[in-house]
């Protein structure tokens, strides 16, 4: 019996139809300490070994770089010659920015962007008020962030929102356009 064999032999009548379920997309939603990330994982490894696919060709997201990692290393057991068993296994944050740096320059930017985490866009903004003369007060890093957040789930770019700023007050437009 080989290696897969016995990893599904350990697994319960449910997890097993999940593993060999090969066709089409699978979502395990199950709780705590349950073992989807073994089932996950044995699937994945299922389907390279039946050469399905290839590891280059499966997405596989998960919500914590945890469980991540964990099944990244559990792969690259079972699948001979690759630091990097499924490339497109992650979180769907580090999925996305994979997707967004391999295609950057499509979109217009370097592929060497950065990421500023909330603390850090805050600190960004407050540095910004302080350089431009504002009132700290007035120009609060949640009250630009929450005006950011509108123009970006209106689909806004920054050549699409007008800002007046007088010393006294500041005008932000409800439809955001020029």
């Amino acid at each position: 019996m080989n290696n897969i064999e016995n990893l599904i032999k350990n697994l319960n009548e449910e997890q097993k139809e999940a593993v060999l379920s090969t066709e089409g997309p699978n979502l395990i939603v199950a709780g705590a300490g349950s073992g989807k990330t073994r089932v996950l994982t044995t699937r994945l490894i299922h389907i390279i070994n039946e050469k399905k696919a290839w590891p280059n060709q499966i997405l596989c997201v998960t919500f914590t770089n945890k469980a991540a990692k964990e099944m990244q290393n559990r792969v690259m057991q079972y699948v001979k010659g690759s630091s990097n068993a499924v490339p497109w296994l992650g979180t769907f944050h580090s999925i996305s920015v994979k997707f967004l740096r391999r295609h950057a320059e499509a979109l217009g930017y370097k592929s060497n962007f950065t990421i500023l985490d909330t603390e850090d866009q805050k600190k960004l903004i407050r540095n910004i008020v302080k350089g431009e003369d504002l009132d700290a007060k007035k120009f609060s890093p949640q009250l630009i962030m929450y005006h950011i957040d509108q123009w970006k789930n209106k689909g806004l770019m920054p050549n699409d929102v007008k800002i007046v700023i007088f010393h006294h007050a500041t005008y932000f437009p409800k439809s955001g356009l020029k």
